[in-house]
């Protein structure tokens, strides 16, 4: 995904899309945003920090604001993700976690520190083309777990319709 522009306080400002770590931070804070008992300055003032890296932009205008927030989600790497009807559990992260580590021999904090929705959902269409060895290898022996067919997928989904809905 390519860097986001953005002005902030007539200033502006590059961010680059935020790894699996930040938007673990992100997620939560964006959807409180929606819940009317929220101290908005403060949950706004947590996202800018976590976006700019203490760059806190104070004399930012409200228009500005709103536009910085209508963009997390395409900052996120969100809008690159198919609409989807079914509603999931919002908390997948150690599903996709655990396959991209078991997929890729990767360890979590190598996930955690490098991985964004935009790389994953470009991983996608090759995982599906060319399942793991050890999805094989489970399928092969009849094993099947209809709780986890697709965690990333599920993933995608469940990100996408919590962005939306602030759950």
């Amino acid at each position: 995904m390519a860097d986001t522009s953005i002005t902030l306080a007539g200033k502006p400002y590059v961010v680059k899309e935020p790894v699996f770590k930040q938007l673990r931070q992100i997620m939560p804070l964006y959807n409180a945003l929606s819940v009317p008992d929220t101290d908005f300055n403060a949950t706004l003032a947590a996202l800018l920090k976590l976006f700019f890296d203490d760059k806190i932009v104070l004399k930012a205008t409200p228009d500005e604001l709103m536009a910085f927030i209508t963009l997390i989600p395409t900052i996120a790497g969100l809008t690159q993700v198919k609409d989807s009807k079914s509603r999931t559990n919002p908390e997948q992260w150690g599903d996709t976690y655990a396959h991209l580590c078991i997929t890729f021999g990767w360890d979590y904090d190598y996930v955690d520190n490098h991985m964004t929705l935009s790389r994953l959902h470009e991983l996608t269409p090759y995982l599906n083309a060319h399942p793991p060895t050890h999805l094989l290898v489970a399928a092969y022996l009849g094993y099947e777990d209809t709780s986890s067919p697709d965690p990333v997928g599920r993933f995608f989904k469940s990100m996408l319709e919590n962005a939306r809905n602030g759950a």
